[in-house]
């Protein structure tokens, strides 16, 4: 939370849970206390707070993991300097099994998350590079990172958060 007025805003709200850190955190610890705080649910999602959302976005990654055992991660969108492996329909869509999804726009099943022990907080992911081991932790499972196209979220960061452009600044300038 930035400001005051965030705060307020957060507080009036019922149905948000939320937690404040005392000190600077790193994203890999972010995330880890995010996992703390949700629901048992059968899926858990990661996002950035510069993502918007199409439509049934959360249906649409939820169906490719309920019919795809082997896909790990499921990202709403494809980074543009991951490698794709292959492609295939699904419906409408089209599903890209990746080298890497972006921390961007990560689902994962529950128990995968847990299996490689969440978010790793240590000196090797305080300056980054989190959502590339949760990636590798699963491929190490045997699983696959996938991707859906067309993306079902939209990015809009220009920078990243060392203040350098964004990866996908150039197509965020289009939209």
């Amino acid at each position: 939370v930035s400001d005051r007025e965030t705060m307020r805003f957060l507080n009036s709200q019922t149905d948000i849970d939320f937690f404040r850190f005392h000190k600077r955190a790193t994203i890999a610890e972010i995330k880890k206390k995010g996992f703390e705080l949700v629901s048992k649910a059968e899926y858990v999602y990661f996002s950035d707070n510069d993502v918007y959302f199409e439509p049934n976005w959360d249906v649409k990654l939820i169906n490719v993991m309920e019919k795809f055992p082997d896909i790990g991660v499921i990202g709403g969108r494809h980074h543009p300097h991951h490698v794709v492996f292959d492609r295939f329909k699904f419906g409408e869509d089209e599903i890209l099994i990746c080298e890497q999804q972006a921390g961007y726009s990560m689902l994962l099943r529950q128990k995968d998350y847990k299996a490689i022990g969440g978010y790793e907080v240590s000196d090797r992911t305080k300056d980054g590079g989190e959502d590339t081991l949760v990636c590798d932790m699963i491929k190490t499972r045997g699983q696959k990172i996938a991707s859906i196209e067309p993306p079902v979220i939209i990015h809009c960061g220009l920078t990243n958060w060392r203040g350098l452009r964004a990866s996908d600044y150039m197509e965020m300038m289009e939209i």
